[in-house]
């Protein structure tokens, strides 16, 4: 069975508004830890579903608030401590210090990113690219399922539109939006079964998606 940190991490650096110092000290830090797998940009360039994303905190100025909420992956940002409050006002999951060691930036990071593979609710469980595991159960699930699992995980409470799985599930999206309805109920069969649980916790939200629930 495949290690629960095993996967990298894949980060989106946004280096708008950053110094070059700044640049190259983050750069310098991610690259040297294998965990993280990190893509920099030197403008805002959303993109769907990556495990984290990483700004400087006076870049939070120029990006409108709802554009943070709307993220499926935890917005991190760092900065001087005079930002702390602002940051975490825009929706930001955690506030780095700069100046910063490079592997506090990387095991904060990796934190963030190793919460997308953990469920909690009444019924916990983990779940890595080929298993969930709950302390008294275990069942295989393919590589898509994993990441439906992830993608929905990381985006709780909220839901994903049908357009955005397709879209980074590129084999389902290539058989139609009907493969990914089978897969989702296929993942519902062994979560029930893992968790002994009758209840769904994946559900559809009619016209636009799926999420899935705490309970």
């Amino acid at each position: 069975m495949k290690d629960l940190c095993s996967s990298q991490a894949r980060l989106i650096v946004n280096f708008c508004f950053a110094d070059d110092e700044e640049k190259r000290q983050i750069a310098e830090a991610l690259t040297a830890f294998e965990e993280i797998k990190p893509i920099f940009f030197d403008t805002f360039r959303p993109q769907p579903l990556y495990d984290a994303y990483l700004l400087p905190s006076r870049s939070l100025l120029e990006i409108p608030q709802k554009r943070l909420i709307e993220h499926t992956y935890p917005i991190m940002a760092f900065g001087p401590v005079e930002h702390i409050r602002a940051s975490l006002a825009y929706g930001v999951k955690d506030f780095i210090i700069y100046p910063f060691a490079g592997e506090e930036l990387a095991c904060r990071i990796i934190r963030q990113t190793l919460q997308r593979f953990t469920y909690s609710g009444d019924r916990s469980f983990r779940f890595s690219e080929d298993r969930v595991i709950t302390d008294e159960n275990s069942v295989s699930i393919t590589y898509t399922e994993y990441l439906i699992l992830k993608y929905l995980v990381g985006a709780s409470p909220f839901p994903i539109e049908r357009e955005l799985l397709l879209e980074c599930l590129p084999n389902l999206n290539d058989a139609g939006s009907r493969s990914l309805d089978m897969s989702i109920s296929k993942l519902r069969k062994k979560l029930r079964y893992v968790l002994s649980y009758d209840e769904e916790l994946v559900i559809a939200e009619r016209g636009y998606g799926y999420r899935i629930i705490k309970r």
